[in-house]
């Protein structure tokens, strides 16, 4: 097994690694000339839209389906309990 970010967080509990964020896929906003451009939504100037874990669930198998039809089943709850 090799390491993603390197030696140094190897061995460190997931509490102590930085903070990191990856796209959902969620929300693509570009300027045509822009995708054009960089052939993609990436480019220098790409910023991130933050969203709670509750409203970006990626559904790849059928847990995941299933993750987030119980979220569904909860509506708001789940979101409020977390947010404080």
């Amino acid at each position: 097994m090799k390491p993603l970010l390197g030696e140094q967080f190897f061995t460190k509990r997931r509490q102590e690694l930085p903070e990191t964020y990856l796209p959902n896929g969620a929300i693509f906003i570009a300027e045509t000339k822009t995708l054009k451009m960089y052939r993609s939504f990436y480019c220098p100037k790409t910023i991130p839209f933050i969203m709670s874990i509750e409203k970006s669930v990626d559904i790849d198998s059928l847990f995941d389906l299933f993750i987030a039809e119980e979220i569904i089943k909860k509506g708001d709850e789940t979101y409020k309990d977390n947010k404080n």
